[in-house]
């Protein structure tokens, strides 16, 4: 997302969580941010916590990085749709939106379906917000 910035920091992936949540209320199930081999869950719904160990949140978002390790300049000029700003991958149970922000770092949250707003305006305003100040 950003070729200026090494690392998107922990401070401002919550900053993220907190402007997408009042956009999606209680149907935001999880969100975490990685950098490198820093791995850290921002915020996880009860219901959603009871649901994975520790073991498995680390999988999930070792593939998460690994996603984003990918070669995003690859796809752009593939693609020619512009800079990759986030994934999302819709599941039986809810939705998975990735802002990978640079190869090395991102913040990945899920929601469930009946998400109050849309999913375009979830991405947008994520990836707005990424890209400001």
């Amino acid at each position: 997302m950003s070729d200026s910035a090494a690392h998107l920091c922990a401070s401002r992936a919550r900053e993220l969580l907190e402007t997408l949540r009042p956009l999606a209320g209680d149907s935001l199930r999880c969100g975490v941010h990685y950098h490198g081999r820093h791995q850290a869950v921002l915020d996880v719904r009860d219901d959603v916590a009871e649901s994975y160990d520790d073991d498995e949140i680390a999988c999930l978002i070792d593939d998460l990085a690994l996603e984003a390790f990918g070669d995003p300049t690859r796809l752009t000029d593939l693609y020619r749709l512009g800079d990759l700003e986030a994934t999302a991958r819709w599941f039986e149970d809810g939705v998975l939106v990735h802002y990978p922000y640079s190869d090395a770092s991102g913040v990945a949250v899920t929601f469930d379906h009946d998400v109050g707003c849309s999913l375009r305006t979830l991405i947008a305003t994520g990836a707005a917000f990424l890209d400001g100040p």
